[in-house]
């Protein structure tokens, strides 16, 4: 990419891999939602917290400034730089090696992992089992160990 702002932005946080074009001085990325009075939409949010964890995103989201290429590299916005169309060709080309049943079925999984309704759905998961297991014996066991300890 050459650049983006705002809800073209958005867009890139949906692409498999991001490269950005170090051969143009003005190439940023920049989500400038906050300045212009709205909050990201189309599940950037998440997509942004998945990428870059909650303190980048924060920070990117708050600070509505266009990032250069090394700044979004540190935080994993982008996965690469190229200088060319060719080397941009040539950096896929190693990930795109594998016969395309195969990409498929590792795309497949990773999105199993890593969608929101199965995030909320191991959320709720864990409550349960949580749930469970609080108050339980082995609980109630180490609770009593550590307040014998500490009389």
């Amino acid at each position: 990419m050459t650049g983006t702002l705002g809800g073209r932005a958005e867009l890139i946080t949906a692409c498999d891999y991001r490269l950005m074009s170090t051969k143009v001085d003005t190439t940023a990325i920049g989500f400038i939602h906050a300045k212009m009075g709205i909050v990201p939409t189309w599940g950037l949010t998440d997509r942004l917290m998945l990428i870059t964890g909650r303190q980048n995103t924060l920070n990117l989201l708050l600070d509505n400034r266009p990032l250069r290429a090394a700044e979004v590299m540190d935080i994993g916005l982008v996965d690469g730089t190229a200088a060319t169309l060719q080397d941009a060709t040539d950096w896929l080309s190693r990930k795109n090696r594998h016969h395309v049943n195969v990409i498929r079925a590792i795309k497949r999984t990773l999105s199993c992992h890593g969608d929101g309704a199965n995030r909320r759905a191991a959320t709720l998961m864990e409550r349960k089992i949580f749930a469970v297991l609080w108050g339980g014996p082995a609980n109630r066991m180490t609770l009593d160990q550590y307040f014998s300890r500490s009389k």
